[in-house]
């Protein structure tokens, strides 16, 4: 009789829980689940105001997923290790990617402020030159001039090896 009794128990237990959740289910379905958020913070925008006007023969882009400018160095053939590398950036953003005219990556630029840690900024940092690229980091509290901005950036310029692309950065704008 005990047995029974403690079958029926559970059983009611797990119908009130199930029409507890179908119901929470249910109310979830109308509220709205997303919002619009601005691209940039207010800080950020004035930065990238400097970042325009110290660079104006490149192209700056904000918010660039580190996914876009990085990629395993293996092939997809090694899913587990593929998956396992992309894992480590797919998440995360650079906050400003310059190029020259033909897209080439020249810079990525970090607004550091108080959230940033040193230590996760290192790894991201040796990600990325890993793969050839040049971070500058800026204190936010303390942002260059514009014309601090515009000799850290001509001092990350190197050579164009590609003679294609050579072509493109040196063609007149059309």
């Amino acid at each position: 009789m005990s047995i029974f009794l403690f079958v029926v128990f559970v059983v009611l237990i797990v119908a009130v829980f199930l029409v507890l959740m179908r119901l929470m289910a249910q109310r979830s379905q109308g509220a709205q689940e997303y919002l619009k958020k601005p691209i940039l913070t207010d800080n950020e925008k004035e930065f990238f105001g400097r970042l325009i006007e110290a660079l104006p023969e490149f192209y700056v882009f904000p918010q660039v997923a580190m996914g876009a400018i990085l990629q395993p160095a293996v092939t997809r053939q090694d899913k587990r290790n593929y998956y396992r590398i992309r894992g480590t950036f797919s998440q995360k953003m650079v906050d400003f990617v310059v190029c020259d005219q033909a897209l080439n990556i020249v810079a990525l630029i970090e607004l550091d402020d108080r959230m940033h840690s040193s230590e996760k900024d290192g790894k991201r940092d040796a990600m990325t030159s890993q793969a050839g690229y040049a971070t500058l980091r800026f204190n936010s509290k303390k942002k260059p001039t514009v014309a601090e901005i515009a000799k850290a950036v001509e001092g990350t310029k190197s050579p164009v090896t590609d003679p294609a692309l050579a072509q493109l950065v040196t063609s007149p704008k059309v």
